[in-house]
Formats: structure tokens, sequence, C-alpha cells
């Protein structure tokens, strides 16, 4: 049923049309799939057309205004984020969602998001960033630190008398040591382009950067089989397809230099394949050439050969805190993580994720 249901949804995104009636399929299992896979706003016209009574006709409007308050409440914390930080001095990139919905998406509430993902500089900005995040009422999720994270990111959370919001901190373009390598903060920013329908000092991402960020992201989700969320392989869809000529020679370039041609051109094959994107013949021949002198391997890309890919990427010094920081982290950390209640289960949960960590590091 599940496969079915997102298979009613591709098409739906695919042709911009429903399907005859459901297919058996049900409204109901339809609308949890959308709601899964993110694209709820995208086809709720599509599920609005083939409702079949007048319940499920009010179900999916109220659905509809559920989505467009969450909208007005994301959009009015970013806000109050970016002020934040253009207060203090700090510069940022807006990532993902948070950034395509504006600029990429006709609407906002077409692409939801569950945080607010920017890019800083590095540690020392990030830093800088916590503290002006910290005046606007943020907090370090769980006490986990910069100093406690493995990762090249740090989640703050904020709570609002609407709820609360998640902001997840980057100093690297990806959280993975050779997904991100090269792509500096400064060149990022040069090609930038600005969002004022988010907030008059946001900035994003250019097109092209947006692109291959989609495109790699995308990687870094295939150790959880996760990778080909209807809504992640449609951002990418989008970008492709309004991309100009010199976007792709540009990108081009950019998988040349980056030795990201294999990945880039796995995730836009996934396009092609569920959303039937329309790439330049020369681009696809391209990237076949280019990823043939490419050491990537997808079929089996767990998260031990992500792990082991990155520490081998990392330099000797960083190699150590990093391995530190994934051995031993910080009971904080752990007690978020996992949810060991007292001494013996959180030794039971420092346990289980070292022997994690021994099968992944012999190739498990």
């Amino acid at each position: 049923m599940a496969k079915t249901a997102r298979n009613w949804l591709a098409h739906a995104l695919r042709t911009g049309q429903a399907t005859s009636g459901l297919d058996g399929v049900g409204c109901e299992p339809l609308i949890a799939a959308a709601e899964d896979e993110g694209v709820v706003m995208l086809v709720l016209p599509k599920l609005l057309q083939n409702a079949a009574d007048a319940q499920m006709h009010a179900t999916l409007q109220h659905l509809g205004r559920r989505h467009a308050m969450q909208e007005l409440q994301r959009q009015a914390e970013a806000r109050h984020a970016i002020a934040a930080l253009d207060a203090g001095g700090v510069q940022v990139l807006v990532l993902k969602g948070a950034a395509l919905a504006y600029w990429l998406y006709p609407d906002p509430v077409q692409r939801p998001r569950y945080d607010l993902d920017m890019l800083v500089a590095g540690r020392a900005a990030a830093g800088r960033a916590i503290d002006a995040l910290g005046s606007a009422g943020y907090a370090a999720v769980a006490d986990i630190g910069m100093e406690n994270t493995p990762d090249f990111e740090i989640a703050l959370k904020r709570g609002s008398a609407t709820g609360s919001h998640v902001i997840d901190l980057h100093w690297h373009l990806l959280n993975h040591s050779v997904l991100a390598r090269g792509f500096d903060f400064e060149a990022l920013w040069a090609l930038s382009i600005p969002i004022p329908e988010l907030h008059p000092q946001a900035r994003g991402l250019g097109r092209v950067h947006a692109l291959v960020h989609a495109l790699l992201h995308r990687v870094t989700n295939m150790p959880s089989g996760h990778q080909d969320r209807l809504i992640w392989l449609y951002d990418i869809h989008l970008l492709a397809e309004s991309s100009s000529e010199e976007d792709w020679a540009f990108f081009l370039q950019l998988c040349r230099d980056k030795h990201i041609a294999a990945p880039c051109r796995d995730g836009l094959e996934a396009c092609v394949s569920v959303l039937a994107t329309r790439l330049p013949s020369e681009v696809e021949d391209e990237l076949r050439r280019l990823s043939v002198a490419e050491p990537w391997k997808f079929g089996r890309l767990g998260q031990g050969a992500m792990d082991r890919a990155h520490l081998s990427a990392l330099p000797l010094r960083q190699k150590v805190s990093w391995l530190r920081r994934k051995l031993f982290p910080s009971p904080e950390f752990m007690r978020h993580r996992y949810g060991p209640q007292g001494g013996f289960g959180l030794l039971h949960a420092y346990i289980a994720r070292w022997w994690v960590g021994l099968k992944r590091a012999a190739g498990g």
C-alpha cells in the first residue's frame, strides 16, 4: 500500500495531474504518505479533486490551513533568528528548504521543513552565532554544545508561545568531510543570492551550489535508505529543470574540480526515474564520463562506509578529536540520543554504541 501511495504521489508530481480516482489507495493512506514524503501541499489540489465525500474534503481543507499556519510560524521564527545574527554581525547562508521555499517554489508553504538550516564561515563564526542566537532565546538542544558534538553542526532550540523552533547551525556545507571538501564559505557567499521574501538580510546558496548541495545531501541519507524522499527529489527536479546552459557549465566544472560527478549523477538519475526530470544530453554524457574515474560505490553505501570515508579525509588532529567525540560522547548527548535512565542504562547505551561502531569499522 505504501509503495502504491508513493507511486500515486510521484505521478501527480511528475505530470501535474492525479490519476483517475485513487486507484484503490484511499485518501487517508495518501495523506499519510504525502506527509511522510513532505509533499502534502504540492499534491493537495489533486487530493481535493479526488476526495470521496464532503467529510474528507473538509479534512483536506483543514490540513491545508494547518500547513499554512505552520508556514507563518516558521517564517516568523526564521526572521527572528536572522535578525539576531545580523545584529550580531554574523554572516550566514540559509540552506535547504528554508531557502528554497522562498525563491524556488511558487508558494513557500509548498516546501515544508522541520528546522532552519544555516551555514556560517567556521567554528569561530559558529561560536559568535551561538552567542547571537542565545540573546534571541536559543540554547543548545540537550546541552550538547560544540565541544560535545562529533559533527560539523549544532542544534539550537527556542520555545515560544506557539511551540518550539530548531536551528541546525552548520560550519561545513555538509556533515561529511569528503562531501564538504573544497566548498569554502567565502566562495559560496560570493555567489549567494538574496532572499528578501524571507528577510531583508537573508541570503542563500546560488542556484548551482543549491543544486549540488541538494544532490550531496541526498548521499548523506543513503545509509538510512531515505535518500529518495519525494520532496528532496522534487527540490533537485525544480533546480535542474530551471538551470541555464551557463548553470550546467558551472555545475560540470564543480563536478570535475571536486570529484563529485558520481554522486551528482546518481541523484539526477533518480530524479529522471521518479519525476521524469529533463536533463541536457551533454550533461548526462559528461557526468557518465567523469564518474568512471571516481571511487564512489552506491550499491552498499552504509553508515560504516560513510564514517570510514569521513575519518580518512580529516587531518590527523581532527581525526583524534572526531574519534574521541564519536566513541566517548558526553552523557548529555547519550541521554538525548538514546534516552537511557540511570547509571546502568547509560553504561548499556555506551556499550551498545561501541559495539555498533566496531561493526561499522569492520565493514558491517
